[in-house]
Formats: structure tokens, sequence, C-alpha cells
């Protein structure tokens, strides 16, 4: 593995069993043989609609679900149930909703103490409570505020503690899934601010999980592009916005707002018909055929792979250079 390669995911796969309408044992495919590399200090933004897979993708990395088949290597190490625990302190998630992650019977004091000896950080006395209210002083809190209980947060606050808590052990990369989704507009800039302040003073890495478009383009180096449980397209964040290749890509491209009334009047909206297929039976070849505008029988027929379409910018469509075409 390059040494500029933080983490590198290898035909990834995370089924869950589930039962049909008629209770017999079926295969959920959440994540189905995805493969992408991760740099060192880059932020890979991962996008797509809900139920995609993202969140799970997200969870299978750090070992929090174990993966069904595939490959994770983390800094040169194949990760497996047995030697990740080591690793824990080196990975870390920040989650969606911070109010449901954090004990509301904890003072913030003692859930920041309770990470960092989880950490084996055995600190006592004057020692801890400075590395607490470093830890807060960091997300931008007090140290009075260590002495209050989540409730008393408002949802954006919550978040910062959330963060601290995952910087309390000193992490290298940070699974940030969809943490600004739960968010007023207001906080959700604030947060944005404060990882990449943090990942510009602690040269950390993330894998930034959302659904907006916008957000993820502003804030990652690289994009990739999950439907249906399949990686579609992955790119330079500039590229891949600019110049999409992929049609879905198109589609949620096409459905982010723009300020401007003038700039969006001349703009091709395109709109997806139907619903994503089942994760329990998807569809032969593309999954995303039954929806696209340039389908043809190839793409029932065989499953596209992940393709260089120019400029290092990979994409899993058969019909990729039609749709740049005929765009």
């Amino acid at each position: 593995m390059p040494d500029d390669v933080l983490m590198e995911i290898s035909g990834l796969k995370k089924y869950y069993r589930s039962l049909n309408d008629s209770g017999r044992k079926t295969m959920v495919h959440a994540v189905d043989d995805v493969s992408f590399s991760i740099m060192r200090g880059e932020t890979f933004g991962l996008v797509g609609e809900s139920g995609c897979g993202k969140s799970t993708l997200g969870r299978t990395v750090l070992f929090l679900t174990p993966p069904t088949d595939g490959r994770v290597t983390f800094d040169g190490v194949e990760l497996s149930e047995r030697n990740i625990r080591p690793l824990r302190s080196r990975m870390q998630l920040i989650f969606q909703n911070p109010a449901g992650s954090l004990d509301p019977s904890m003072r913030i004091k003692d859930i920041l103490n309770e990470a960092l000896t989880a950490a084996g950080k055995k600190l006592k006395g004057e020692a801890r409570r400075d590395a607490v209210t470093e830890i807060l002083e960091s997300v931008g809190l007090t140290a009075n505020d260590g002495e209050r209980f989540p409730h008393q947060f408002s949802g954006g606050q919550q978040q910062r503690i959330s963060i601290a808590r995952a910087l309390a052990v000193k992490p290298d990369f940070l699974v940030c899934d969809e943490p600004i989704s739960s968010l007023d507009v207001s906080y959700q800039s604030q947060i944005i601010n404060l990882l990449e302040d943090l990942q510009q003073e602690r040269g950390l890495t993330y894998l930034f999980i959302a659904h907006d478009l916008a957000v993820v383009r502003h804030i990652s180096t690289r994009i990739g592009v999950m439907y249906c449980g399949k990686l579609m397209e992955l790119g330079d964040a500039d590229t891949l916005c600019s110049n999409p290749a992929h049609p879905y890509t198109k589609a949620l491209l096409s459905s982010v707002p723009i300020p401007d009334p003038d700039a969006g009047a001349g703009r091709r909206r395109v709109t997806l018909k139907g619903e994503p297929p089942s994760l329990i039976s998807p569809p032969s070849g593309c999954r995303f055929r039954q929806r696209c505008l340039y389908a043809e029988e190839i793409c029932a027929r065989q499953e596209p792979v992940l393709r260089d379409v120019g400029g290092g910018q990979l994409c899993a469509c058969h019909m990729a250079e039609r749709a740049a075409i005929t765009a």
C-alpha cells in the first residue's frame, strides 16, 4: 500500500439476514463489492440517497459491524475482529444524532473522562481536569461546560461535544456520519468550519458521509457517489461536480438548489422516475438501469465496473460517453 494511502477498502461487502413477506430468509445487500482508497489528510466525501448504504459502509470500515467479505487496510494493517482493538483510538466516529449518542445521565466531563479511560490514558486529578478542559476548548466550549448534562445544550453544542469525545483519544481518522443533517443551517456552517479547522491543526483524515452534495463539494477533496450498495462514480470534488459522468450523479447535482435565480433559470433538471430497487433482490446488471434515461440491453445483461472516463475520474456506467454527449 502506498505511503500516502491511510485506508484502502477492497471488495467490501456487508449483508444482513432478513425475512421477506412470506417469512423466508433473505439477504439485504447493504454494501456490495465497494473499493476505494482514502489518502492521508484528505476528506473523502460519500454521497447518495437515503438507504444506499453510506452509513453502513462507514460503520463497517471501523469494524463496528464486521464485513461480510472484502478487506479494509488501515495504515498498512489489514483489519480483523482480532486486531481491531489496539487501533480503535486511531479511528473514531462522529454520529448523525449527537443527542442519541450522549449518555443523558452523565456530565460532559465524565463522558470525556470515559473516553480517555477507554483509550488507556490513566490521568488523575489536575492532569485529568486539564485534559478535559483542553478537549472542550478545542471545539469551542469551556471548562464550565464540563459540569453540565447533554440536555442542557443545543443541538449544535451537542455535536461539538460528540466531536470532542472523538478527539479525546487523538485519532488519525474520523468517520463523520451525516454530522450536520440534524442541525439548523446556522449550526451546520459552524460545525463544517470546526471540522476544517481541526483537520488543518491536527492533520486529520475524514470520511464525510452526507446526502447534500453542495456541502460535500465544499468540504471534500474527492467524492464517491453510492447507489443501492454500489459505488457509481469517484473523482476529484470539483471535477465530479462540474462535469459528472454518471447519469445518477447528474440527477443528484441537478437537484441542488442554486441561490441565484438567474443562474438556475436555464439549468436542466433531471427527474428520476420510480424508486430505488430493493437491496434484498437488486436487479441484474446495472442497479440504476431501471431509472436511467440512457439504459440499453447491455445494462441489464452486464454489470458495469468503475473505469477511467478521463482525468482519473472513475465511473461505473456503460453509457457514460453517450450521456456526456446528450447532456
